[in-house]
């Protein structure tokens, strides 16, 4: 995958949630929103409404835990996440 690294996950979410709530997006932005969509598709639906969703408790919280977890190893492999 081409485009940015994150040294952070909180990083990669922000700038994520940066990109889909923007009103219009430069051909660059749309392809690299494209890019970061495609890395969440990975996760499973409960996984990625953990990882994008407000702090949890209990099994909610291991299971986003879980899901952040897993979307790190996956940004890491696709080096957008900066170890």
């Amino acid at each position: 995958m081409s485009g940015a690294a994150y040294h952070s996950l909180a990083a990669f979410i922000a700038h994520l949630r940066a990109l889909r709530s923007a009103t219009a997006l430069n051909p660059d932005e749309r392809k690299l929103l494209d890019e970061m969509e495609s890395s969440l598709a990975e996760l499973a639906p409960a996984e990625r409404a953990a990882v994008l969703g407000d702090a949890a408790e209990g099994a909610e919280a291991r299971l986003r835990w879980r899901a952040e977890l897993r979307l790190k190893r996956l940004l890491a492999a696709t080096a957008r996440l900066v170890p």
